[in-house]
């Protein structure tokens, strides 16, 4: 029993190397079903707000 004991613990300080598959299932982990399109959403609108910023120019400030 003491080497079964030993040999689990060996296993648990190297476990093996994650593939490309595993990868792919951690990313995926606890994202729901809208998660890519609520990020592409949310990129497309921090874009477009920038842009805006960048159309309008600087504005002079009422710091005295």
């Amino acid at each position: 029993m003491p080497a079964d004991i030993e040999d689990e613990i060996r296993d648990e300080k190297n476990p093996p190397p994650l593939d490309e598959d595993d990868i792919a299932l951690l990313k995926t982990y606890g994202l729901g079903p809208y998660s890519t399109s609520i990020k592409k959403v949310e990129k497309d609108v921090k874009d477009m707000a920038k842009r805006i910023n960048d159309l309008c120019g600087i504005k002079e400030s009422d710091t005295v």
